[in-house]
């Protein structure tokens, strides 16, 4: 083997530890195949292998370079450094964290016994969770270990609450709900009975508009199989069956600003996601190709400006969809995670600095395995990918919950085993800097919401010229507030809210933004608008 060909050998394996050192796996697999190359190469005669090798290793380099800036885009971040610390208590005991941006507030319950139930405010400005300040709710809940699932605030004209599952008098599962008040007095209440049945993993919807929160449950009767129904919590008699025969393990969600519900159903053999409106029971089909799809969450993707929705493929990808001109949905984003793991889960929207993301769980091989945690970018127009969790690779990481502060998204999650619970940082401030200056709206704007007149969802925008406290509201005509949309601090840029008018009658509402700068250099903004509800 001539001096040439070693030499391309060895700068090829430097390149390929590279990859491996930054975890492109991408870009090693094509490293491999061109190593193969060259070794083939060197089997040739001497003067076919010089004229050969010369224009194909060149071909071959220019063409691996293209490749990696232009189709492997999330290594343009190569430079962040995953900062993944322990919080609270290091002995570990948290299981299920959920956060609530209308009380500021987290809720986790213990993984060991007795099994209690915490709630603790938030700091706005540092994302930092008030141990110090937690207040026990309740205590012997159901274990974590035993149901998969602890907490989950809801939101609603009637304030937040955290649900949760608990054993009754009867030692029978049951849902309930608890919350502390400003004066840090404990309210808890029993919201469903049965002699008969055991009722449990509760998840409440997140309608501020609503009078009170929907939620949806799991039942298990004596002589019947797990089935999964919603309810009013103030109506126990609005208690009713999804409508599916093969209910997918994965579940459902309810859809925020809509009394309908996304969930997973068996059909053809395969797991699609389906539309439930509560209401009328009508039925959507959501998607159709022959894939399982699990995990389905409709969210608001502020640069489209429109609701989409996810779903998890396989149980490798995402499918991003958004609504077509005919009224369904197509998929036009798939989000492969460039790990070398590939299980898929846990995966939940969020929007920072008017763009839209996932964070995720990938594993080695399922729920409870090695895991890293990831988030993505939903626009393939510009796409990002970033591990957020530390250098690790023994940890069974589960359940990530985004919090966003005044300046940037920050990720927690927590370990399987013993319960420890990490903050991560994304560094999604920093990245959106580069652009702030010509994204950042100008001056404070509310427009007028649309469509308008509605029956009964309606979207209202607004700008942020800097980070404020924001207050959107909903008033009727005699000017008694109706549904509180917007009660926090947001950061300078573009937002939009959806409202959901189902619970009301037909007339003239009026909607009032209040933003107060948090910069110290600029005064109130105060705007309202009137709309209409024809039904």
């Amino acid at each position: 083997m001539n001096r040439c060909v070693r030499r391309c050998e060895i700068k090829i394996s430097r390149m390929i530890l590279s990859g491996v050192l930054n975890r492109n796996w991408l870009c090693v697999s094509i490293l491999r195949q061109i190593y193969r190359q060259q070794i083939n190469f060197a089997t040739m005669t001497h003067l076919e292998s010089r004229r050969i090798r010369r224009s194909s290793i060149i071909s071959f380099i220019s063409f691996v370079i293209f490749f990696v800036l232009q189709f492997n885009p999330q290594r343009a971040a190569a430079q962040f450094q995953a900062a993944d610390s322990i919080v609270g208590n290091e002995a570990g005991g948290y299981a299920d964290h959920e956060f609530s941006s209308d009380s500021v507030s987290v809720s986790w319950m213990g993984a060991f016994a007795p099994y209690r139930l915490w709630q603790a405010p938030m700091n706005r400005a540092t994302g930092n969770i008030g141990f110090s300040l937690a207040v026990q709710l309740d205590s012997n809940l159901v274990p974590f270990q035993q149901i998969l699932q602890g907490t989950d605030w809801s939101s609603s004209q009637q304030g937040s609450w955290v649900y949760y599952t608990k054993r009754d008098a009867n030692i029978r599962k049951q849902v309930f709900k608890a919350r502390a008040t400003a004066a840090q007095q404990v309210v808890t209440e029993q919201l469903t009975t049965s002699d008969t049945a055991e009722k449990f993993n509760p998840l409440p919807s997140r309608d501020a508009a609503d009078l009170d929160a929907r939620f949806l449950f799991l039942i298990k009767g004596d002589q019947s199989p797990l089935t999964y129904f919603w309810r009013e919590s103030n109506n126990p008699l609005t208690e009713a069956p999804l409508p599916s025969t093969q209910l997918s393990s994965s579940g459902a969600r309810w859809i925020n600003g809509s009394r309908a519900l996304i969930y997973a159903d068996s059909i053809a053999g395969y797991d699609q996601e389906f539309r439930f409106d509560v209401d009328d029971q009508k039925i959507t089909q959501l998607t159709f190709s022959p894939i399982d799809k699990t995990d389905g969450f409709f969210f608001d993707a502020p640069e489209y400006g429109e609701e989409l929705f996810f779903c998890t493929e396989g149980n490798t990808s995402l499918g991003i969809y958004r609504k077509n001109a005919g009224g369904g949905y197509d998929k036009f984003n798939s989000l492969v995670f460039p790990s070398a793991r590939s299980y898929v889960f846990s995966a939940e929207p969020f929007a920072f600095a008017g763009k839209s993301y996932v964070f995720a769980v990938v594993s080695d091989s399922g729920f409870m395995s090695n895991a890293d945690v990831w988030i993505a970018a939903v626009n393939p127009d510009t796409p990002f990918y970033r591990q957020v969790s530390g250098s690790d690779p023994m940890l069974k990481r589960m359940d990530p919950e985004v919090y966003l502060t005044e300046t940037d998204a920050i990720i927690y999650y927590f370990e399987w085993e013993n319960f420890r619970l990490h903050r991560c940082e994304t560094g999604l401030a920093a990245l959106s800097s580069v652009t702030a200056q010509s994204n950042t709206p100008k001056s404070f704007s509310l427009a007028q919401n649309y469509p308008n007149p509605f029956n009964p969802n309606t979207v209202i925008s607004y700008q942020l010229s800097i980070g404020s406290e924001v207050r959107l509201k909903v008033f009727d005509v005699l000017g008694r507030e109706i549904a509180t949309l917007v009660n926090a601090k947001q950061a300078a840029g573009t937002y939009k809210v959806s409202f959901n008018a189902g619970n009301f009658p037909s007339g003239i509402y009026f909607y009032s933004l209040r933003a107060s700068g948090s910069d110290g250099r600029s005064g109130n903004f105060m705007e309202t608008k009137k709309m209409m509800l024809v039904k």
